[in-house]
Order: structure tokens, then sequence, then C-alpha cells
């Protein structure tokens, strides 16, 4: 199937192919007898013609199912927008208004807010610092 290997060289039923072929692909050759088997002669008999009216006709239901398809996509665009967007708004809206923060004191807002600027800075002071020790490391 492969082909021999023989003293005057290789055999193969593809050897003009063989032949042609690169250097480097020439050992990965391996010949596709079943290819035949797989395809179809082409008939005539059962070929079919489209005509320009059949081509017209194809592109003008073509074009029609795309309008549909645009006309049904707003419908759902127009659905969306008003059914379920603006019931996520309205939530939104009722939530804001329940958020606890709106319900803290004004000096527990102020202390939580000098906490994190605290630890941020801590954090700033660490990285800065673990830098410095690298770059005098490498100094040394």
């Amino acid at each position: 199937m492969y082909g021999k290997v023989s003293e005057a060289g290789i055999d193969f039923k593809n050897e003009d192919k063989y032949l042609t072929m690169p250097q480097e692909l020439q050992d990965k050759f391996k010949p596709l007898d079943y290819v035949p088997s797989c395809t179809r002669e082409r008939n005539d008999e059962k070929c079919i013609i489209i005509t320009h009216e059949m081509l017209d006709d194809l592109k003008k239901s073509r074009q029609a199912r795309i309008e549909e398809a645009m006309e049904y996509m707003n419908q759902l665009e127009t659905y969306n927008d008003v059914h379920i967007l603006e019931a996520q708004k309205v939530r939104c809206d009722l939530l804001e208004k329940l958020f606890v923060d709106s319900q803290w004191s004004p000096g527990l807002i102020e202390a939580l807010e000098a906490r994190d600027s605290t630890v941020a800075g801590l954090m700033l002071n660490r990285s800065i610092s673990s830098t410095r020790k690298k770059q005098d490391s490498k100094k040394k």
C-alpha cells in the first residue's frame, strides 16, 4: 500500500509525485490510495442548473428572511428595554435607598475612611522598603 523498498529504489504507484516532492517530505510520503473511492465523479445528468430567475428568487427570499430577523431582533430589543432593563433600574434604585452606607453616622464614615487610608499608606511603605532592600542587595 505504501510502496516497497527495493534495491532499485522505492516503487510507488504515484512515483511522479514522489520525485517532484521536496527532499524533506519524501520520508513522510504516504500515498492515499483510498481517496478515489471516497470521491464521486461529476454526473451532469444529476446537476441542478440555477437560472437567473431562480437566483433572483433566492436573493429575494434571503432578503425577506433577513428583514424578518431584523424586525424580530428589534422587537426583542424593545421588550428588553421596556421590561427587563426597566425592572433592573427599579431594583437598583430600591437597593440604593436601602444601602447600608446611607444609615451610617458621619463619624463612623470618617473613621472607616481614615482606617482605609492608613492601611493603604502602610502597604505603600512596606512595598517601598522591600524594593529598597532588593536594590541594596543588588548593589552589594
